[in-house]
């Protein structure tokens, strides 16, 4: 039987949220015969912990608080350190940070697998995300939304 394939899905926080809760529930629910789960998160605390732990889901903190602090290069450091340490071959970021943070990280360090989420309408978000998540839906392999009128959205945009 092959070895499973270590992925890396990431969300800003474990806590309360409609990302956080299909990210767990993913993670939790996966083939483990054929893929070995990974979670990522800037803040590490929240409702979603002990249901990873119990099911012994690996979580990796990367301390980033601001895109243009020293904390988001010491972050891309330690994703890469993780990226390399666990052998990751795809990193899924589902929320905007997580998306802006860690596409370009997971390309630097030669992810072979790179998916994005988009789960609303852009017009929602400030123009520099708006203007980065552009920049970053051309260096991922897919990019997944939640619902017909955000593909009808993203082909629009």
């Amino acid at each position: 039987m092959p070895t499973p394939w270590p992925i890396l899905l990431m969300v800003r926080k474990l806590d309360i949220g409609g990302c956080e809760r299909d990210l767990t529930k993913i993670v939790t629910g996966i083939d483990r015969s054929r893929f070995e789960p990974h979670v990522g998160t800037f803040r590490p605390e929240g409702l979603r912990v002990g249901e990873l732990k119990r099911a012994g889901i690996p979580i990796a903190h990367f301390p980033v608080t601001s895109f243009v602090s020293p904390g988001a290069v010491e972050g891309a450091f330690l994703m890469g350190k993780y990226i390399r340490e666990h052998r990751i071959q795809l990193v899924h970021p589902y929320d905007v940070p997580t998306v802006i943070f860690g596409v370009p990280v997971a390309r630097f360090f030669r992810v072979p697998v790179v998916i994005a989420s988009q789960l609303s309408y852009r017009d929602q978000y400030l123009s520099r995300e708006w203007h980065i998540l552009r920049l970053t839906d051309h260096m991922v392999d897919a990019l997944v939304v939640n619902s017909q009128a955000v593909y009808r959205h993203m082909l629009e945009d």
